[in-house]
């Protein structure tokens, strides 16, 4: 149950459009379960506060959750997360944003992540990119934005309806050189949201220089509508295979006592009968002396680090003595 649980740790950040429907939350829970979804940003849920308990139960069965609800607005921004997958600590939540510390348990990285939901027109949303600075100046460990910031970055990220202007791009370009950040990875579709008319991206993913040293690989995938107007932004952690090892040649071999005799006892050997064709015996002749010189490489020089630390600290020592002889 524990390995199964391990390997639901993506993250996903999606403008819902509206969450009273059962039927939509039936649909939500499968979406959860079929991406293998730990932690969930959601925009735009038009949940009442008095209804939120209600919702999340039926939901987000055995995880917690957290909203900017408040009586006169309806959950704008909810952010839920299982507690065996993700620890997390809500630490801000404004009209358009939460702001957590989150540690993925099954790799016990710890980062920084804000789930936004800009304000419809730019004068609004000025708040926002304050706070998000606000928060920038302090960080100095890994952290991810993401949302709908209900900005564009570039005049192609709207596609129908008037033309883009300088001004619209700006608040958004402004912010990310102010915060220092950079789009997160990404693949599928490239506009994140329609009404059929036009198409526009203004849900992004976003991350400091800090992320890439705790999250070796992460990929947004820009998933395809389902249940909304807007795409789920899937923010995954593909697992990366060690490579395959490689054999290296190393000079200093030649200098062990018993390099020639290694050398010749395999240049020597006879291959077995199913190992036929002049290659494939030569494969076999060389994988023999990569085995072969291993041993000594272990034995003799796998102390190189601390022949180096050694030989550091008696240099040291010299040099002190040269300087107290000045």
């Amino acid at each position: 149950m524990w390995w199964d649980l391990c390997i639901m740790d993506n993250i996903v950040s999606w403008n819902i459009r509206g969450l009273n429907w059962p039927n939509k939350q039936e649909d939500l829970k499968l979406f959860l379960h079929m991406n293998k979804i730990g932690l969930i940003g959601l925009m735009e849920t038009k949940i009442r506060l008095e209804n939120s308990n209600k919702v999340a139960a039926r939901v987000f069965p055995q995880w917690r959750w957290e909203n900017n609800s408040t009586p006169s607005v309806k959950g704008r921004v909810w952010v839920a997360w299982h507690p065996q997958i993700y620890d997390l600590q809500v630490l801000q939540k404004t009209d358009q944003l939460i702001h957590c510390h989150a540690t993925q348990l099954s790799s016990m990285n710890k980062f920084y992540i804000t789930f936004v939901y800009g304000m419809n027109h730019a004068d609004q949303r000025q708040s926002l990119w304050k706070n998000l600075l606000d928060i920038s100046l302090q960080m100095t460990e890994a952290w991810c934005i993401l949302g709908d910031f209900n900005a564009i970055l570039y005049k192609e990220d709207r596609l129908g309806g008037n033309n883009v202007l300088n001004t619209e791009i700006k608040e958004l370009a402004d912010f990310i050189d102010q915060c220092d950040l950079q789009e997160l990875r990404w693949d599928g579709s490239y506009y994140s949201w329609t009404n059929k008319t036009i198409w526009s991206r203004i849900d992004r993913v976003f991350i400091n220089i800090h992320w890439y040293g705790v999250c070796d690989f992460t990929l947004t995938h820009y998933k395809t509508n389902a249940l909304s107007d807007h795409t789920p932004l899937l923010v995954q952690f593909p697992a990366t295979p060690k490579p395959k090892h490689r054999f290296q040649f190393c000079d200093m071999w030649c200098g062990h006592p018993d390099f020639t005799k290694i050398i010749d006892s395999a240049m020597n050997s006879i291959p077995p009968p199913h190992v036929t064709g002049a290659l494939r015996q030569l494969k076999w002749i060389m994988d023999k002396i990569c085995v072969s010189l291993s041993k000594p490489s272990r034995n003799k020089f796998a102390d190189l680090r601390s022949q180096q630390e050694k030989a550091r600290s008696e240099l040291e020592s010299i040099q002190q003595k040269l300087q107290s002889n000045l």
